[in-house]
This record gives C-alpha cells, structure tokens and sequence, in this order.
C-alpha cells in the first residue's frame, strides 16, 4: 500500500495566484489576498505485485536533497511497471508512506530502501 498526496502540478490550478498586492488611492480599499488553494488530496494506492513485474517508479527528493529538506517524490513512471498500468501515480506526487512505514523525514536513500524492500509485499 502506498500513500500518497497528489503534486498541486498535476491540479487543474496549479497557476493560480496565491497573494496579490497593490497599491490603492486615498479611501479605496486593498486587494484582498486570495484564498490559498486546499491542500492536494491524500490518495492510497494498493498495488498487487504478480509475476515479477516491478512498481514501475523511481524516486528523488528526501530530507539530505540538494534542493533541502523536501519529501519523497515521484520522479519517473515506467511504462511497462504497475503504477503505469493502473494510472493513479503521477510523476510529481509525494510518497507519504509504504505499507504503513512514513516516508516524511526520510533521506533519498532511506525511501529507496523501504520502498525496495516493500515491493516484496505488495
């Protein structure tokens, strides 16, 4: 079982505007800032590993990542492995946890090593 939180890149409004600010006359008022969007939604997938056939995914991100402290995101799909097949995972979207073990504070190399090892109980 993966958890995962859907990348607000894969959003219909991952270009709205968050805060805007302007600068207003004497007796007008302010633009009002915009609501921020919701947070994406949580998704769990179950995968139902057969036949030697991989997850199908990679991996980058984690708490030791270049770009600092981030989660763990999907990085590539393989076209022929199952997250490819059923559709769900979307290259951007944040790997949570693996059959209940969080992936949150986890390094790259960490996440690779669970979601390794849990491949087998899928």
């Amino acid at each position: 079982m993966v958890k995962v939180k859907e990348s607000p890149m894969n959003q219909s409004d991952r270009f709205r505007v968050i805060e805007t600010t302007t600068s207003w006359a004497r007796g007008s008022e302010p633009t009002k800032p915009m609501t921020p969007p919701p947070d994406p939604p949580i998704k769990t997938i179950v995968y139902i590993k057969t036949g030697g056939k991989s997850l199908g995914f990679s991996v980058c991100g984690g708490r030791d990542s270049r770009g600092g402290d981030m989660g763990i995101l999907v990085r590539n799909i393989d076209p022929n492995g199952l997250a490819s097949q059923d559709g769900r995972l979307k290259k951007g979207d944040e790997i949570l946890e693996v059959n209940s073990q969080s992936l949150r504070q986890s390094t790259h190399k960490e996440a690779a090593s669970i979601i390794r090892v849990s491949h087998r109980h899928f």
